[in-house]
């Protein structure tokens, strides 16, 4: 019998509740499936015929030691979904820039190198910007993330400066078609899957569950889809998995996230989803 980890963190209890219908259609295929912490020192990654990254949402707050331990994944050989090199690639939220270098839409972004010292009032004004998000290059969960209105006092470069000491950070022009929702494109090896639009509550802008936001499926046009894809033509990798998450603008899909490690894949009650996304990785077994 082949056996899967499904990598996922402490406050997670066994397998997240999003991707037990993913573990049963994988187990119904004769595939052992358990849920083990990324960080657990006791793992033993090489007696896993796969491991998926699958629910490791704390790995931003200690970004040295997620690097040490895909090292670690590499150093014994795990065979990992989604490859190693493009978790490297992907886990810090300047893959953005070079997304946007091979031409595709992402929100206009300002990228803040550690140990800088921006105003960001200067740079909404250069940009001709009413509002910005600033936010870490390494976060999730809206970790450390706020707004900023034109002519906001200098509290928020204050606010800014310690975290600048310690770590990259970028400010994007705000979206406000992410009020009216986000899409969220779901591949499975390359092969469009299913969509979801995640809203935040009343008066926020974070779609997260952990902030109030909420998700639905929802159908995606053809076009839609077609646009997402070609952000996933711009990685050479071969991905078991992947989320694109965008805003329409006019007409165009505008890439906000690029989830290769750990996204929620919102299968919810959808067993096709499901058994897509085990069929492709049986197939890489």
């Amino acid at each position: 019998m082949k056996s899967v980890a499904f990598v996922t963190y402490t406050s997670v209890s066994g397998i997240a509740p999003d991707d037990r219908i993913a573990a049963e259609a994988l187990r119904r295929r004769g595939v052992s499936v358990e849920g083990v912490v990324w960080d657990d020192p006791l793992a033993d990654w090489a007696a896993y015929d796969a491991v998926v990254i699958r629910s490791c949402w704390d790995y931003f707050y200690y970004p040295n030691e997620f690097v040490a331990w895909m090292d670690a994944l590499e150093y014994v050989g795990a065979r990992v979904f989604n490859p190693i090199p493009i978790v490297r690639w992907n886990y810090d939220k300047k893959y953005l820039r070079d997304l946007e270098q091979r031409g595709i839409a992402i929100a206009p972004t300002h990228w803040c190198e550690c140990g800088t010292s921006p105003r960001i009032q200067d740079v909404m004004a250069s940009r001709v910007w009413k509002k910005a998000v600033v936010k870490p290059t390494i976060s999730g969960t809206s970790m450390n993330t706020w707004v900023v209105q034109r002519d906001d006092s200098d509290d928020h470069d204050a606010a800014m400066s310690p975290l600048l000491a310690k770590r990259d950070m970028m400010i994007q022009e705000f979206m406000p078609e992410i009020l009216d929702g986000e899409w969220s494109i779901v591949f499975f090896g390359g092969e469009f899957s299913h969509a979801a639009v995640k809203r935040a509550k009343p008066g926020d802008f974070r779609v997260q569950d952990e902030h109030g936001g909420s998700w639905a499926q929802e159908s995606a046009s053809p076009e839609l889809i077609a646009q997402a894809r070609s952000v996933l033509q711009c990685v050479d990798e071969d991905l078991l998995y992947a989320r694109v998450d965008g805003v329409v603008r006019d007409g165009r899909f505008i890439l906000m996230e690029l989830e290769v490690i750990e996204p929620m894949l919102y299968f919810g009650e959808n067993v096709a989803a499901a058994e897509m996304f085990a069929e492709k990785l049986v197939d890489r077994l």
